[in-house]
Parts: C-alpha cells; structure tokens; sequence
C-alpha cells in the first residue's frame, strides 16, 4: 500500500499523484529552485505538522534533502504518514466447516481408540482441533493448529508420573501406617484438596498458553505471557472467598480472572487489551442470584405437592412417595427437576449472554474492538442439543458438539476497525514442549 504522506509543494495528502510532481523538484543550483521553495513556504504556512517531501524544508534545518517519494521521521513523528489503522485491513470471521466430515471423523476415532485401548485418543483428539481450526477461517484464510497427539500425551504421562501417582502411592501408605481415621490422613486429604484446587487455576491457564501456542495465522502464533501460578493463585483466593458474599463476588471474580488472562494474551508481539469493569454486569446478575433462590422454594413446593397429590393427602403413603417412589412418582419427580433445571439454565444463560457480550466489548487488539452477538436462548439452544448429542451418541459424537459450540461462537463474532496483520512480528517466546496435561486430568477443557 502506498504511503500517506504530506507534499509540500501541493499542500495535501497523497499516496502517489504527488509523488510525480515532487520528482519534478529541480535541482540544486536550478534558478527555479528558490521560488518554488519560496511558494511551498507559503502554501505550508499555518500548517505546522505539515511535512514535505521537496527539499525546503531539510534546508531549512541545513540538512540533505530527503529523496522523492519517502517520508520522514520527523513527519512520521508529526502523525503525516499512515497510521497503523490506515495501514490495516477489514476483519472478518466465517465458519467453513462440514457437520458430515466429523462425524465420520469421530466414528474412525471411537474404533481407533477402542483398539489401542484409549492411547489414541490424544491423536484423536489432535485430529478433531487441527478440523475445527481450519473451518474457522479470518478473511477467508483459515486458521492452522500445530499441536500433535503426541503432545498431549507426554503432557498427560509427566502430569501423572509427577503428581497423581506420587500422591496417591502417599495417601495409600499414611493409610495402611496411621490408618484411615487418622487425624494425619483426614489432614492430609484436605491438604490435596486445597492442593488440587489451587492447581485448577493453574491448568487453565497453561490451556489457554498451549493453544494459543499452538494457533497460528499467516505463520503468526499466539500464546499468554503471564504466569500460571500467579493465575491459579488469584483463582484460588478469589474462589475462597465466595461463600462469605453469598455469591455476590462472582461479577467481580468473573471480570477480574478475564482482565488476567485477556491482557496478557498475545498474538505475535501485539498484546490484546481488555479494560472492563464488574459494575455492568451486577444488574443482570442480580436477576440470576433472585431467580436461583425463588427456584430454591419452588422446586420444594413442587415436590411436597406432588408427593402430597400422589398419596392423596395420606401422610403415611407420602412418606412413602418419598421413600421408595413408584414408576409414577420417579416420572413426575423427574419432570418437576427437569422444569427447575430449564428455569436455571435460561437464567444463567441471560446472565452468561451478558458477560461474553461485555467482555467482548470491553477488549481491543491494535486498535480494533471485538464483538460478539449472543443471546441467551440461542446459548441454552447450543448447550442443551449439545448435552443431548453427547449424552445419547455415549460421547462418541462429542467432536460435532465441539464444532457446533465453536461454530456458534465464530458466526457471532465480529471485529469493529481494520488491523495491521503485516506489522505483527513473531513472538519470541520459547514453545512448552508438552500439552495441557493437567487440564485434560481435571476434564476442563471445551476442546
């Protein structure tokens, strides 16, 4: 793309029609030199950021003229040559994939697992990223994963070899030496639980790192620059404290944990920005807190009515109800249990609407702010059918609700400004030899 830049001799900003006529700036010793100097001065009065390419101005200062064409730093300084939005180009994000090629892909994974007796699911898992990836597609070019199954699985070996084994080869001995009631070993438990769910956090993060690592575009990657320690600890305390504000900290927590890992995301060496507030989210969270606890009695009310309806108000048959249900009774309680859990998922899902929405909104990259349309019945729609696809295919289609999950994210994402992609520089980060392992032992990963 041309540059933009200032011409002194006309007096306006060109990419290339000035460029002609600076070339036709006379030399020096050329008698019209000086009056067309003259002239430039002139026309640039006023305009004190102007810069030029013809030579008056480098005289001025008693310095060689810079050659036709090409801008200065102290016009580039001045703001006269493109910014880097003008340098940018629109942003737009499709889904090209195809629901029929992973679902053979995930009957060709099941049978390849069953006979390798689960190894290949890490292969298989790779597979199924490396598809979804390259079906999302930036300005029509898709995205490449790089990350193998032979990854995940070293990942998945040191995170077993290092800490579950170790630890519960420990607690089997404590044990058998100072026996299961113990006050040593009830101390101890509690220990690995707090342990285990510091390290949570943790393996979040390290997901996040490893994807993004393993992410790239026009031969860019990405990855986090931060450390996981530093997030897991922050997940840990912040998740501590929760049961003492009822609650009422998670708008808070939520938008504190995504300021952590929105800012230090990168992508090559340009570092996304994320400057959202926990206040705008209260309001619709103040709906889901009041909605959970009148749920709280509704659901009761239900079961001890329909209980009470079924014993037709005999207070030893109710107990009964209760007790040992009968085909009628287990229908109608899971008919009551499946309505509340609807009535749930559709508030959290205004609520979680909301908060992708606003995070979304609140973060930038070069210049650009991000988008995402999301509303509430179209992510209980998602989730529920997903739930059903996995539950009844017994986990084997689990590869389509990924890409259906994924597929929903990307038709409703959008980007507001148009981005520099050939000034972004490879990060020089050094790539983690191994994959998420703690993340797929703690199952926390959508993908």
């Amino acid at each position: 793309m041309p540059q933009r830049v200032h011409c002194g001799l006309s007096g306006f900003q060109n990419t290339g029609s000035c460029f002609s006529t600076c070339r036709r700036w006379p030399g020096p010793g050329h008698p019209a030199r000086a009056d067309r100097s003259e002239k430039a001065k002139e026309e640039s009065m006023g305009d004190p950021s102007l810069e030029t390419i013809g030579p008056w101005n480098r005289e001025r200062d008693g310095q060689p003229a810079a050659p036709a064409g090409v801008a200065t730093s102290e016009g580039a300084g001045a703001g006269s040559g493109p910014t880097e939005a003008e340098r940018g180009e629109p942003v737009v994000f499709t889904w090209r994939g195809k629901s029929s090629d992973l679902i053979v892909l995930s009957l060709l994974n099941f049978a390849l697992m069953v006979l390798t007796v689960g190894i290949y699911y890490f292969w298989g898992k790779a597979e199924v990223r490396r598809r979804i990836w390259a079906s999302v597609r930036i300005n029509d070019e898709p995205l490449v994963y790089t990350g193998t199954g032979r990854e995940l699985f070293y990942g998945m070996l040191i995170v077993i070899g290092l800490f579950f084994l170790p630890v519960a080869l420990a607690m089997f001995g404590l044990q058998i030496y100072l026996g299961p009631n113990s006050p040593w070993v009830i101390l101890a438990t509690v220990v690995l639980y707090i342990v285990i769910f510091f390290l949570i956090g943790v393996a979040v993060y390290r997901a996040r790192r490893y994807r993004l690592s393993r992410t790239m575009f026009r031969g860019i990657r990405g990855t986090m620059e931060g450390s996981a320690l530093t997030y897991g600890l922050s997940q840990f305390w912040s998740t501590l404290a929760m049961p003492f504000t009822m609650g009422w900290l998670v708008p808070w927590q939520t938008n504190y944990l995504n300021r952590i890992l929105t800012n230090e995301m990168v992508f090559g060496d340009k570092r996304f920005t994320y400057t959202g507030k926990a206040g705008p989210l209260y309001p619709r969270f103040t709906v889901l807190w009041i909605g959970v606890i009148v749920l709280y009695f509704v659901a009761i009310a239900a079961f001890a009515g329909m209980a009470a309806f079924l014993a037709q108000g005999d207070p030893e048959r109710m107990e009964k109800t209760f007790e040992a249900p009968d085909g009628i009774a287990i229908g109608a309680f899971i008919a009551i249990g499946l309505f509340i859990y609807l009535c749930y998922a559709i508030l959290s899902a205004l609520y979680n609407a909301k908060v992708f929405r606003y995070f979304a909104e609140q973060t930038t990259f070069m210049g650009a702010k991000l988008r995402l349309d999301v509303h509430a019945l179209g992510l209980v729609w998602i989730v529920v059918s997903n739930f059903l696809l996995v539950v009844f295919s017994l986990t084997i289609l689990r590869p389509v609700a990924q890409a259906r999950l994924m597929r929903y994210f990307v038709e409703r994402f959008s980007v507001e400004g148009p981005i520099d992609f050939s000034s972004i520089v490879q990060n020089k980060r050094v790539l983690d030899r191994t994959g998420e392992g703690l993340a797929e032992a703690f199952d926390i990963d959508p993908f």
